[in-house]
């Protein structure tokens, strides 16, 4: 399968998009390690809720990504993280034997992902889960950047959030044409929308503002109606 003609496609997007249970520990107020499961193969939308302990900065380096992995040298055995860019373009990595090597290349990678930022991870024999650990974003509030169109989200926290706590630029209207709209898997497979209401984010075919979640880990795709915008995630401790 190849990864990249698959997700340039938008209407694929959400086709991707899997279930991501996690369960995440905050050891303290800075430091903690979540476990994704990932619970079949093929492409789940995960995001790493932790930036390194060793880095200055809030990113985490996908060569530190492990857990019940498959590392092989052979493409079509390894496990393999795809990365949208600014552009729209992908990067994929391959779980090769010494580590996360990217296309192209020879070396384990030194490239990250930002707090906020949703991958695929594409499992390519047998379910397993992905291990991460480190700080704790101290930000009260993370700010993503959105693009018009199709984007790839996650929940920077390794806490629950609650999605009628999202804000930022975002387009608020109760016509559904002309409102953002974020979509979640559930774990039977179908997709919840939430629309961008004049009185909050409402889950399709209710009326009141929703009560549900983005779960620590869980990345989901994020519909940009009109123009340029972002969204903003507030720390529930």
């Amino acid at each position: 399968m190849d990864a990249k003609k698959i997700l340039t496609c938008a209407a694929l997007f959400a086709g991707l998009l899997l279930a991501t249970p996690a369960r995440a520990y905050v050891e303290s107020d800075v430091v903690g390690y979540a476990t994704i499961d990932i619970g079949q193969t093929g492409y789940t939308l995960i995001t790493l809720p932790f930036a390194d302990l060793d880095a200055e900065n809030l990113e985490y380096p996908i060569s530190k990504i492990s857990g019940s992995l498959a590392a092989n040298n052979s493409a079509s055995r390894a496990d393999t993280l795809v990365v949208m860019n600014a552009d729209k373009s992908f990067t994929t990595y391959q779980n090769k034997a010494d580590g996360w090597v990217k296309e192209g290349e020879t070396e384990v990678t030194t490239d990250t992902v930002k707090p906020g930022q949703a991958v695929y991870l594409n499992k390519a024999r047998q379910a397993g889960s992905v291990t991460v650990s480190g700080k704790v974003a101290p930000e009260a509030t993370k700010t993503v950047a959105l693009a018009v169109g199709y984007n790839l989200v996650a929940n920077p926290y390794p806490v629950e959030i609650a999605i009628a706590s999202l804000t930022g630029e975002i387009a608020a209207n109760n016509n559904a044409s002309r409102a953002d709209t974020l979509m979640v898997l559930n774990a039977d497979k179908t997709y919840t929308t939430y629309q961008c209401k004049a009185a909050g984010w409402v889950k399709e075919g209710e009326t009141d503002v929703t009560t549900d979640t983005i779960q620590p880990g869980q990345g989901f795709v994020y519909n940009k109606s009109r123009q340029a915008g972002s969204l903003t995630f507030t720390r529930p401790f």
